[in-house]
Parts: C-alpha cells; structure tokens; sequence
C-alpha cells in the first residue's frame, strides 16, 4: 500500500505538472539517520509533510525507541516554537510535529510511512482516539504532555500547529576503484602496485554523525574487479589476500575479491604507526554476528547479512578512538581497473 501511495502522489505530481518543494528550518543527525525539521505555514498537512519529506529522500519519521523520541523533542522544540514567533504564525503555544505513523489505509492499523514494524509507540493516554478522520499521528512539543503522541486529522485543524519531521537515510557511492590502502593517505601517495590518492581512494564516511558504537551495512550494487570480469555481489567471490600486505600503516587482509571492505581511522594518518594484525576470513568465515576491528585493521562487510543476500544483519563494534569510516572494495592489487560500484547505507536494526 506504501509503495502504492508513493506511486500515486509522483503520477498527480506530474499530471499537474508541479514540483514539491520543502523548506527545512533545522538539520541534525542521529544514529546515522539524517532528520530534518520543515516548515509549516499553519496549515502543513500530513500528505503535504510526507511529500516533502519524500522530496529530500526521506520518509516523515519513524520513532524507534524512547530514546529516539526524546532526542527529536529536544532537538527540534526550541527551533520550531523560534520559527513560529519569528513568523507570527498563530497556535505558537500549541506545536505537534507529523511523524509518519498512520491508520488511514486500514482504521485502526497504524503503520509507518516508511514500512517499518510499529516496535515503539507513545501514545497519550486515551490516544489514540478513535475519530474515523484522525487517521495521522503528531508529536505534542509544547502542550498537554511533550512527547506523547495523539492522532490529528489530515486537511482540518482545530489548534495544532503542525511541523514534519523528515528522516533521511544517507547511503555512500562506494566505486570498485575504492583502494582502501590509500585511506587517510594524502593526494600523492601509492598503494597495492598501480594505486594513487586521490584517484583510487576509498570512500570517507565521518563517525561525528553516529552516535551509536555499533554498525551495520545494507549493501547493493556489483564490482568487477577487471572490465572483462563477470560482476560479483558485495559479498564476492574467491578469496584473495592483499599481494603488498600491510600497507601505509594499515593491517594486510585476506578476503572475498570484489567485496565491500573497510577501515576505521583516528584523526592521525595512518602510516605514521605500525600496522595491526591482519583478519583471515578464510578462517574467521563470512557468517559471523559480530566483529571489533581495531583501529587501521581492514576488515570484511560484504553484503552486512549473516548469509549471502540472506540472514541478519552483522554487527560491527566502532573501535575506541575512531573518528572515520573508509570504505572501498577487495583486490589483491591494482584497483586502478576495476569497474562498478555498491551503494552502502547504515542500519541499527540488529536482533537481541
């Protein structure tokens, strides 16, 4: 029904030849999670906000936890009750924001707009209410009791003064030219026999932004590690070790060719230190639920499942100290040729 939705609002959008535009009052992170608070002109309805949020990648958003909850109250409350005074717009006293729970597909069945399982909920008591035309949740932000969730109508406003919450998940284009031996290193410097920086250098991702210790990976596109090679998964094929071994200060690896690798860094460049222990996933194997990479010890992600294509996701441990992420692709040398790409995004979805 979602996709179903999503599919209809893009078809009227283009019947009616309009583009939606969403002006965002604040940007913060969590999580891994970008979420971005949007404007309201007093009358911002829930398919208006979910539109927007649409617009910028995103869903409106999907609260996960308590914690979660109180993270977006705190962050967002004082930015949206400044925006309403700064522009005179009337209920300031009486703010919700849209999240993007709702029942007006089924009453009573409330879902996410993003399809993910209702785990968490934090309803008002007597909420929701019930009423057939209050089918889309709002976060109370400066009334009643902040934080609790009460139901609103779509199109029809009694004293809510309503804001979306937009929540992006962000995803990085990993190329299979992503050497990472050439991690941290400066424009220049050379790596695995035919690798320079900045051209063959894997993909950055800060750690600021992730408040959390714990890492997992979806993963999808397909590398080959030569242009007349059949592409592979991200979880590869044979293995194969990194010919040059440990390099610029980071461990050697032996790995799945054409799988999706990375290396956690701390603020220093990496060959300035001696080089860790280097992983064998021949021996550790690709199904494990756990893994604590040290700092400059490259390690395997594949596709981030305990199975190919299949199974939980895998959990990485952030090491202490770690202040970026690299990601780049396995080979044994010569990145240089290799053709491709994966799309690599965050989740925190791990089972118990």
């Amino acid at each position: 029904m979602i996709k179903i939705k999503r599919i209809l609002v893009c078809l009227l959008l283009f019947i009616l030849g309009t583009t939606v535009h969403a002006e965002v009052i604040h940007t913060a992170t969590y999580n891994g999670h970008i979420y971005h608070l949007l404007d309201t002109n007093g009358t911002k309805w829930w398919f208006d906000a979910e539109a927007e949020a649409e617009s910028l990648g995103g869903y409106l958003v999907t609260v996960n936890s308590a914690e979660e909850n109180e993270w977006i109250l705190m962050e967002f409350k004082a930015k949206a009750e400044q925006y309403a005074v700064d522009n005179a717009l009337p209920d300031a006293s009486f703010i919700s924001f849209w999240i993007g729970l709702s029942d007006h597909a089924a009453e009573g069945r409330w879902v996410w707009a993003s399809g993910e399982p209702l785990d968490y909920q934090n309803w008002h008591p007597g909420e929701p209410s019930g009423s057939s035309n209050e089918n889309f949740a709002g976060m109370l932000v400066n009334w009643w009791n902040p934080g609790k969730w009460h139901d609103l109508a779509n199109d029809t406003r009694v004293q809510d003064l309503p804001f979306g919450i937009a929540e992006v998940e962000p995803s990085f284009r990993v190329p299979g030219t992503s050497d990472p031996w050439l991690a941290g290193m400066p424009d220049g410097s050379t790596a695995s026999a035919g690798d320079i920086a900045p051209d063959h250098s894997p993909v950055i991702v800060p750690l600021d932004f992730i408040k959390e210790r714990r890492l997992g990976f979806s993963v999808t596109g397909s590398v080959a590690n030569d242009p007349s090679y059949p592409l592979s998964d991200p979880d590869g094929q044979d293995f194969h070790l990194h010919r040059s071994g440990a390099e610029n200060g980071m461990s050697g690896l032996t790995a799945p060719v054409n799988s999706v690798v990375g290396v956690f860094l701390d603020d220093s460049q990496p060959d300035t230190l001696p080089p860790p222990s280097a992983l064998d996933f021949s021996e550790i194997g690709l199904d494990f639920s756990i893994l604590s990479p040290e700092l400059r010890q490259v390690f395997f992600i594949g596709d981030g499942l305990t199975g190919r294509g299949e199974g939980t996701v895998q959990s990485f441990v952030v090491p202490e100290g770690a202040t970026r992420l690299f990601l780049g692709t396995m080979d044994g040398f010569g990145w240089y040729n290799n053709i491709g790409a994966y799309q690599v995004a965050f989740t925190f979805n791990f089972n118990p």
